[in-house]
């Protein structure tokens, strides 16, 4: 989702969807030690595009970010 679609996401739904990021997050940091969380933590920024953001991410977490996502699904249900 882009900033424009956060900031133009209705208050009963933001909360839905902070909920998923942090599920994310929290698979992640499982997942990952600290420092490399870090890392795409600080190399991933807004003003990328996405394509930039998905090659950051699969570049440190050595994965198709599609993969990854699957890995998290699978976790939560």
């Amino acid at each position: 989702m882009s900033q424009q679609g956060w900031l133009n996401t209705p208050d009963e739904e933001a909360e839905f969807y902070y909920s998923i990021a942090g599920s994310f997050i929290k698979y992640l940091l499982g997942t990952l030690n600290l420092q490399i969380f870090k890392e795409l933590y600080l190399k991933m920024d807004r003003k990328n595009s996405v394509e930039e953001n998905v090659k950051i991410f699969e570049s440190i977490f050595l994965s198709p970010l599609a993969n990854v996502e699957e890995k998290w699904r699978t976790s939560i249900l």
